[in-house]
């Protein structure tokens, strides 16, 4: 089959709206070609939505086609390129080879927001009759971030050493429009600011006033309690708002801090990319991050973000009811009094030293308000702070609110594919709200100290226990085994 019938059948299988036809044939009289290069295709959409496609001859001999690429402002349109890039590199290479010349891609694809469609390791060229040589990924598809496709993988390529590729772009519909991602940029919070605006949090929240409207006053019931609670996190946001930027979209070249973060994080993005291809790239591709997860019994596979909610809430957090057929002891039903008691006392220094403890920029809850903020406050709010935790301690009560967690879904590492089409693939990690858990380190903290006073714990748990270590407990088994 020699390339124009396979062209030939291509067309009679399947109707495609472009062909990106790469080292066209070119007329020895003319020296002319009807598929002229360098084109670029627009279609219009409705607005100001549209559609850029670029089809790419990268010759090997050349060094100026991506450069010159790169000099160009990224496209104001989501945008796909195709072609023939000639060119190797670990990211998309089965065989790890590397060019320099590929970094220049790289960039790119970082300049323009476009990742790689073109399956990791698709031989897309191999060697045919005489040819020598192994197989390459040298023809890509590249798409906007957040563009919709579909690849359909390769098809027959009669005599040309090259495969056809086929992807379909989805432009249906009104375009893809970015979300704006929630929280802050704490990396730019004004700490000044922060300090001042958190001098009147004591007076705004009532604690110097001691009449009816004071926050003593105020929080004696759990009603009230609940209520200060919800203005404190109110307050602590508005102090936030005002003090900190908001985290910004991903806009590639037209944002106006997009400048900055190219020179700063490119060439780390490029040294993490290297990294990965020394490590990593001769693992297997990783699958997509949730894939429609089978159905339970035979039934249909879940596809909707519905369903898959619910199958991996049903695995993550099952609801058994308990069973106390085997409890017999009486004692356990009637009322008892503690043989000690723990303090309900709660300062501002405790509050203080808890938060010292506590990692400053882990991922918040639904707060979206990390420690590290919280410690920027400083002693206005540990004051607050440690008068309503007092208050939880002697009311015996923890804000409904505060055991609200926002769950994140991670795949189980080293698992089979088919293992990640079931909700057994996955595990749950809880965001709580940070301001719940500095009150429930502190009570950590006062339970864990009662335990070692009055002598809760066995002398040979070594666990969970300050000032005991792994080596502490392989010397307790050397020494007994000496003694026996």
């Amino acid at each position: 089959m020699t390339p124009l019938t396979a062209l030939q059948a291509l067309l009679e299988e399947a109707q495609y709206d472009l062909l990106a036809i790469q080292e066209p044939w070119i007329n020895k009289q003319t020296k002319s070609t009807y598929c002229p290069r360098g084109s670029k295709v627009w279609f219009p959409g409705a607005g100001s939505s549209g559609l850029e496609l670029w089809s790419i001859y990268n010759p090997l001999e050349d060094k100026t086609l991506l450069q010159s690429l790169l000099s160009r402002q990224a496209p104001g349109y989501p945008t796909a390129l195709a072609g023939d890039f000639n060119l190797h590199h670990p990211l998309w290479d089965q065989h790890g080879r590397y060019e320099r010349k590929a970094e220049t891609l790289l960039e790119l694809a970082v300049q323009w927001d476009l990742d790689l469609r073109t399956p990791t390791g698709t031989m897309t060229r191999a060697p045919q009759g005489s040819q020598r040589g192994p197989t390459s990924t040298i023809d890509h598809f590249w798409a906007t971030v957040g563009l919709q496709t579909t690849y359909y993988g390769l098809e027959q390529r009669g005599k040309s050493d090259h495969y056809p590729q086929v992807l379909e772009v989805h432009i249906s519909g009104p375009p893809l429009q970015q979300s704006q991602p929630e929280g802050w940029n704490w990396k730019m919070m004004k700490e000044s600011r922060v300090e001042a605006e958190a001098i009147q949090l004591p007076l705004k929240m009532g604690l110097e006033d001691p009449g009816p409207q004071g926050l003593r006053a105020r929080t004696k019931e759990q009603g009230g309690l609940e209520e200060a609670f919800d203005q404190l996190i109110k307050e602590l946001q508005r102090i936030a708002e005002v003090a900190t930027p908001r985290r910004k979209a991903n806009r590639g070249h037209g944002s106006p801090w997009w400048s900055v973060e190219k020179a700063t994080h490119r060439r780390d993005l490029l040294w993490n990319l290297e990294r990965w291809a020394r490590c990593k790239s001769f693992n297997p591709p990783d699958p997509a991050k949730l894939p429609t997860l089978a159905g339970p019994s035979g039934g249909p596979d879940l596809s909707s973000h519905q369903d898959k909610a619910r199958a991996l809430a049903g695995r993550f957090f099952p609801s058994p009811e308990a069973d106390l057929s085997d409890i017999h002891d009486p004692d356990l039903l009637e009322p008892w009094e503690p043989e000690f008691n723990i303090t309900e006392k709660a300062t501002a220094r405790d509050i203080e030293v808890t938060l010292s403890r506590i990692s400053p920029w882990k991922a918040p809850g639904e707060d979206l308000l990390p420690t590290g903020l919280l410690k920027a406050y400083g002693y206005p709010l540990f004051r607050v702070l440690a008068v309503l935790t007092e208050t939880c301690f002697r009311l015996g009560w923890f804000p409904g609110g505060f055991k609200r967690a926002k769950t994140v879904v991670l795949q189980k590492p080293g698992k089979t594919p088919e293992t990640y089409r079931t909700p057994g693939g996955y595990r749950p990690i809880a965001l709580l709200p940070t301001v719940g858990k500095v009150i429930e380190a502190l009570v950590a903290k006062r339970v864990t100290g009662a335990a070692e006073a009055y002598g809760l714990l066995p002398a040979e748990q070594m666990g969970c226990r300050e000032h005991r270590s792994t080596e502490l407990a392989v010397r307790l088994v050397v020494a007994q085994v000496h003694e026996a």
